[in-house]
């Protein structure tokens, strides 16, 4: 399993404001028959963002079909 942290940030020059999510994600490698794949789910708090943008909690759902050499 992998727990992940991130922040980033976007600033609107014209409005001056700025959007900062705070992302944690938790995923998982295992597979289907024989295809590897890591899943896995997050929460998404936006620590900060115009009136016109996202507020509060968000959810992710992640999928990744891995192709190895």
């Amino acid at each position: 399993m992998t727990l992940d942290a991130n922040l980033e940030s976007t600033y609107d020059w014209k409005a001056s404001k700025w959007s900062v999510p705070i992302n944690l994600t938790l995923t998982k490698l295992t597979s289907f028959g024989t295809q590897p794949v890591s899943i896995g789910g997050g929460v998404r708090y936006w620590a900060t963002s115009p009136d016109s943008a996202p507020h509060n909690l968000g959810l992710q759902l992640i999928m990744t079909f891995l192709f190895p050499k």
